[in-house]
């Protein structure tokens, strides 16, 4: 019975050392109406369009956060397709210092010649949490090195978020 009880008391010694639960708030910033790849380089400003302030309850600490990238469609007059891999970048101070969030690999967003293909929801697999705090304005842009295979890839109604994991 000794025994038994000591088992349990180091059970519980140990489960203290586990954080509180960590719990997921996805934040969205605004619609971007239209971006236009092409064989050249996207322009590095930022999506302005897209901006987010994260709001999370008071005494919360980011543990891990995703970008998320969405959008509803994507059209070309011909058959067109991301050429050279690029991505989206996170920034919380104005692109002096920024992060790469979701890679948008070589032959993605694929279309054939003047059709409309349905948009996605990419979720990035690196933890941008560095760049992220509560009611600290978060920036966007896309990676200059990506490119299509021709002129004129419209990725349609694009909306940047975070998918946020917090603990209190």
């Amino acid at each position: 019975m000794i025994d038994r009880l000591g088992r349990i008391r180091k059970i519980i010694a140990e489960t203290d050392k586990i954080p509180h639960i960590a719990l997921c708030k996805p934040q969205w910033g605004g619609f971007e109406d239209e971006l236009n790849l092409g064989t050249g380089a996207p322009a590095p400003t930022p999506l302005a369009a897209c901006v987010l302030t994260p709001v999370l309850p008071d005494g919360a600490t980011v543990w891990k956060a995703y970008l998320v990238f969405k959008f509803r469609e994507i059209y070309c007059a011909g058959a067109n397709y991301i050429a050279t891999a690029g991505g989206v970048e996170i920034s919380d101070d104005n692109f002096t210092s920024e992060m790469t969030g979701i890679t948008i690999p070589t032959g993605t967003l694929d279309v054939a010649a003047g059709v409309s293909a349905s948009g996605d929801c990419l979720v990035g697999n690196v933890d941008v949490s560095s760049k992220v705090a509560s009611g600290t304005e978060n920036q966007f842009r896309m990676i200059t090195t990506m490119r299509a295979n021709a002129d004129n890839l419209m990725v349609r109604d694009v909306q940047i978020g975070l998918q946020i994991f917090f603990t209190i």
